[in-house]
């Protein structure tokens, strides 16, 4: 497992960072964890499982249960009727992927999962374009997106302040010097959470912003709470072999 802080700059000044974490699934199981009750932070996961990483996860609806298919230890949960076009994390016994999901249907690429959660947009595609199209510019907010590389690694991203967009993140990414094969973007906002606990080395971070257009206005969105200490319903656990 390798950490980093990658520099993002504009004019020769600081805009943003990503925190990376990158991991090796010969290394370490991941697994997808789902909790309504909202009584589990990314403190609470870590101790609870044993990971070394924990990241939030996919959407989730008012009531804590997932928006999008999700497989959690082998078990179904998330809407059955559902049409995704962008991307999924799956992982089982013999490693962890991304997939595409242009033109395959989910639940074949969810089948025979242990482990598995859809999510979108696809920031990076099979073809090495985001599908971001649609997505207004001028939403900002921190940023969670979990990456593969040519290697089969794979890349979990944060973002440290609230710069991107998300077509903004998905042009930026490719050219990040990461080696990305895919790449997909997972819930944002407050609730953009990583923490990292491994051989002496320490992280942890949530974000702070997002910014949401209303009737063309702007308006920034902040937590009530800190969610290091609350609610994170979805998230995925890198645990040590």
């Amino acid at each position: 497992m390798d950490v980093a802080e990658v520099p993002v700059r504009v004019g020769g000044q600081d805009v943003d960072a990503l925190l990376l974490t990158r991991v090796d699934p010969a290394r370490y199981r991941f697994r997808v964890l789902n909790r309504p009750a909202g009584d589990r932070g990314v403190g609470g996961w870590m101790k609870a499982t044993g990971a070394s990483v924990v990241v939030n996860g996919s959407y989730f609806g008012r009531h804590g249960f997932p928006d999008t298919p999700v497989v959690s230890d082998g078990r179904r949960l998330g809407p059955q009727d559902y049409q995704a076009a962008h991307g999924a994390f799956v992982a089982g016994d013999s490693g962890a992927k991304l997939v595409d999901l242009a033109g395959t249907d989910w639940r074949r690429a969810l089948d025979g999962a242990r482990q598995a959660m859809v999510s979108y947009p696809i920031l990076v595609g099979g073809d090495g374009r985001g599908r971001t199209a649609g997505k207004d510019e001028r939403w900002l907010a921190n940023r969670s997106f979990l990456g593969q590389d040519g290697a089969g690694r794979i890349i979990v991203g944060t973002t440290r302040d609230a710069y991107f967009s998300l077509p903004a993140l998905s042009e930026f990414l490719p050219r990040a010097g990461l080696d990305l094969r895919l790449a997909l973007n997972l819930d944002g906002g407050p609730v953009a959470c990583q923490k990292v606990v491994a051989d002496g080395y320490r992280r942890d971070f949530c974000g702070k912003y997002e910014t949401a257009v209303h009737g063309g206005h702007l308006q920034l969105l902040r937590p009530l709470v800190d969610f290091r200490g609350w609610a994170l319903p979805m998230a995925l656990v890198a645990v040590p072999r």
